[in-house]
């Protein structure tokens, strides 16, 4: 790995290519998640019953195995929070203008490009058009305020929303550990992570009579604050060197294997949200201990976690053109599978990598040098009133 990894004890970071390869994972589970649903779109990917359908409980099992989109978005959210925390460590003080700036600069123009052209196409648009408070909402990320925009206009903007809005409490998580120390703090997310949903659910707002609340909780950033807080924990452990040594492969495994019995069975189905994040949690930080040969195979994984949030953006109306296409043409199920892998996934990470040079790059350094200006600007203004 060289030079590019992160020295344990030192509070300088430099690049983790580790987060790349994790970030080419969650976006190849998304992909494949949709992917699935665009193949066989009479199957309803949720649970039915105490083993799923009314199947074999085999096929039932690896319907859930191999069609872990949600996995691919709570790794994500974990991914975030470790590269936040490395991005900010150098801080005695959070400068919370400066990170907030930097996070838009970030997100919000390929965001921004990606939403107008899909409003401009018609892209998932309603029959009665798109409504203006929806765009609105979309536009300045509160799209989780209601039930009907949320999942609205592009699929994958629902965790993009959750995702801006955990940067805006980046203070209060960093207020509630040093209050609260992180056990106590971990836990009370973990807590936040098993009651949002679970209160979303229609038979628990009729029970407590709340139904906007209830529904709100459901769409906050509360049900994946938790993942995002383990990934702060790793990238404070991974700084320190003290990655844990009893977390071995077998154990992600053996964790892999349960992973669809949280979807299956009733029971568990409370306890999907932590699971998760403890999940991806293993796996980050097992990944974390592992070198990383330099073939052409990883570099080409990593080049895909370097423009995975371009992929994110837009592969679901590409996904959907392609198998609406596929599937007027006689394609369907495996067919459709095996062409949305080699084609499809292709296509779309050349269009991502021609995004993020010529727009995400070029964003990040424009945000750079705004934030350069406007802080001089400030502190003239501020020295010239002293």
């Amino acid at each position: 790995m060289g030079d590019s990894t992160v020295i344990p004890g030192q509070r300088g970071t430099l690049h983790v290519p580790q987060m790349d390869v994790l970030r080419a994972l969650a976006i190849t589970c998304v992909f494949l998640q949709h992917l699935l649903h665009n193949a066989f779109p009479t199957r309803e990917f949720e649970f039915h019953g105490m083993l799923g359908y009314g199947e074999s409980p085999l096929e039932t099992y690896l319907l859930f195995l191999f069609g872990p989109g949600h996995l691919g978005v709570v790794l994500f959210f974990l991914i975030s929070g470790f590269c936040i925390r490395l991005s900010t460590c150098r801080e005695s003080v959070l400068d919370y203008r400066k990170f907030l700036w930097k996070r838009l600069w970030r997100i919000t123009p390929p965001y921004w490009i990606c939403l107008g052209a899909l409003v401009f196409l018609g892209y998932n648009r309603p029959a009665g058009g798109y409504g203006l408070p929806d765009v609105l909402l979309h536009a300045g990320f509160l799209h989780n305020a209601t039930a009907q925009t949320f999942r609205s206009i592009n699929g994958p903007f629902w965790s993009i929303v959750l995702e801006v809005q955990t940067y805006a409490m980046f203070p209060i998580l960093l207020l509630m550990i040093g209050r609260l120390g992180k056990i106590r703090t971990g836990a009370i997310l973990a807590v936040f992570a098993l009651i949002s949903p679970l209160v979303a659910r229609p038979s628990v707002q009729g029970i407590l009579h709340a139904h906007a609340l209830c529904g709100f909780l459901g769409r906050s950033p509360l049900t994946l604050w938790f993942a995002w807080y383990l990934g702060l924990v790793l990238a404070d452990d991974h700084l320190e060197g003290k990655l844990r040594r009893w977390n071995t492969w077998g154990l992600v495994i053996l964790a892999l294997c349960l992973f669809p019995l949280m979807s299956m069975i009733l029971a568990l189905c409370p306890l999907g949200e932590v699971f998760n994040a403890l999940l991806v949690y293993l796996i980050a930080e097992r990944l974390l201990r592992t070198p990383l040969p330099g073939n052409g195979v990883i570099r080409a994984v990593s080049l895909i976690g370097m423009v995975s949030y371009s992929i994110y953006l837009w592969f679901d109306p590409i996904l959907w053109i392609a198998s609406q296409w596929g599937l007027s043409h006689g394609m369907s199920g495996f067919r459709l599978v095996a062409a949305g892998v080699l084609v499809v996934f292709p296509a779309v990470i050349a269009l991502s990598y021609l995004l993020f040079r010529f727009v995400e790059t070029p964003s990040i350094q424009l945000g750079k040098i705004l934030y350069g200006k406007m802080f001089t600007v400030l502190s003239t203004r501020s020295m010239d009133a002293q």
